[in-house]
């Protein structure tokens, strides 16, 4: 299962700032429980608006509580502007 995620935040709060040695500070002592997962059958639309509603950037993707993958803001966006219809000039 998922153990948890390490976020840009958290290396420069818990390596850079409190002046720890990336290279021996082992990464499971700085993974955290995500804030948000998204279940992998939850559709495109529904989980792009998840996503906006809490202002995250990428999303942990489950299936059973099994890790997945991860979902971001940016991906969900370029997809759903791929699957919009083309408008129709009727000219």
């Amino acid at each position: 299962g998922l153990v948890g995620v390490v976020t840009r935040k958290t290396l420069v709060a818990r390596i850079v700032a409190a002046g720890l040695d990336p290279s021996t500070t082992p990464l499971g002592a700085l993974a955290e429980p995500p804030y948000y997962t998204i279940d992998a059958d939850t559709p495109l639309d529904e989980a792009f608006r998840f996503i906006e509603e809490n202002d995250a950037e990428r999303v942990p993707v489950v299936d059973d509580g099994r890790l997945v993958g991860v979902v971001s803001r940016a991906v969900l966006q370029r997809r759903l502007a791929e699957d919009e219809e083309p408008a129709v000039d009727e000219t």
